[in-house]
């Protein structure tokens, strides 16, 4: 199995062993450009978890951040400022896969 460094990240071999289609341009995606509840608690649960244990933030003032702020406002604000260095995978009813990045999706929250 491939090492998991990140609960997010996506299988580079998803075509080897299967018939799924991996769908990257923007204009052939299928499912709309929002990012939905379950997948922005899990994208703050991730980035938050990844800054406790001292990943680099993706804001200006970084380390300032970090001193004044808990990992999940500092996440919150990445997602909000669209400098979120995370990718959501979708999979399809059809078996196609979908990556976006989640400064891509619109954020109702």
């Amino acid at each position: 199995a491939p090492a998991r460094t990140n609960e997010l990240a996506v299988d580079e071999n998803v075509n080897e062993g299967n018939n799924k289609k991996v769908i990257v341009n923007k204009e052939d995606r299928i499912s709309d450009g929002f990012i939905s509840e379950y997948e922005y608690v899990r994208v703050l649960s991730v980035r938050s978890k990844q800054i406790m244990l001292g990943g680099k933030i993706m804001l200006n003032n970084g380390e300032e951040l970090r001193k004044k702020l808990t990992p999940r406002e500092i996440a919150e604000m990445e997602i909000k400022r669209k400098c979120c260095p995370l990718i959501i995978v979708r999979e399809m009813c059809n078996g196609s896969v979908e990556r976006w990045s989640v400064n891509e999706l619109e954020v109702l929250y």
